[in-house]
């Protein structure tokens, strides 16, 4: 929403765009966790065991990125510019080559 209301500060271009492929990047982790779960279950009599730790790992992954986005929102609302590792590079990428919408 951001991206499209603001479109001359490059502060708030910046974060919306990050924050778009974080949450594109979290949706895609998510569903690969919970297939490659689903698929452990599938093994006979090893599959609730590793299953199971399996969402504990899962689990740790989940919080590590939830704290990664409570930090980025930190981050936009005190005025300081922070990227993601990987992300914000490729943030800026994109909104370097696209168009002003």
């Amino acid at each position: 929403m951001f991206l499209l209301l603001d479109r001359k500060n490059p502060y708030v271009r910046f974060y919306s765009m990050q924050s778009i492929l974080f949450g594109c990047a979290w949706f895609v982790l998510t569903v690969v966790l919970r297939v490659s779960k689903e698929v452990l279950l599938e093994i006979p009599l090893l599959g609730k065991l590793l299953s199971m730790g399996f969402s504990i790992i899962s689990a740790v992954v989940v919080l590590g990125a939830l704290a990664l986005y409570v930090v980025q929102i930190w981050k936009a609302f005190s005025g300081k510019e922070w990227e993601v590792p990987y992300l914000g590079p490729l943030a800026r990428k994109q909104l370097s080559s696209r168009q002003p919408l």
